[in-house]
């Protein structure tokens, strides 16, 4: 089961969810981290929070990283993640309507024409025999 964190991710007790570049990431959440770790966390751009990654230069209460983002530890998620590309660029596509459209409403629409066609279909059979 996943819910939305208060940054707008998708997360499980272990996983944070982010969809980038038609990828899916899973970010395991960690909560220790030391100077030389490459580190996942929030930032905000262009007034959204969005994922980054970089390595941890210095560390305290806030962590300061190789590209000069410094960050609270509470906005940190985790060190390892996991690539899924497949699932991703689907997420992506069926947040636009056309693509919902054309992946789920219309194969929906298809299997439903296709049982209509067959009720009818046995219909006129069964007025042919005679029943």
């Amino acid at each position: 089961m996943s819910i939305s964190n208060r940054y707008g991710f998708s997360e499980t007790t272990n996983y944070v969810f982010n969809v980038d570049n038609d990828q899916l990431f899973l970010i395991q959440k960690a909560k220790k981290f030391k100077v030389g770790d490459k580190v996942y966390y929030y930032s905000v751009r262009n007034e959204k929070y969005k994922v980054f990654s970089s390595k941890v230069v210095e560390e305290g209460k806030s962590y300061i990283f190789s590209n000069g983002d410094k960050i609270p530890a509470a906005k940190l998620i985790g060190k390892k993640s996991i690539k899924v590309p497949i699932v991703g660029f689907i997420l992506n596509r069926l947040k636009n309507s056309v693509f919902f459209l054309l992946f789920v409403s219309f194969p929906v629409l298809l299997v439903f024409g296709y049982r209509m066609y067959k009720f009818i279909k046995g219909i006129i059979k069964n007025k042919r025999m005679g029943l």
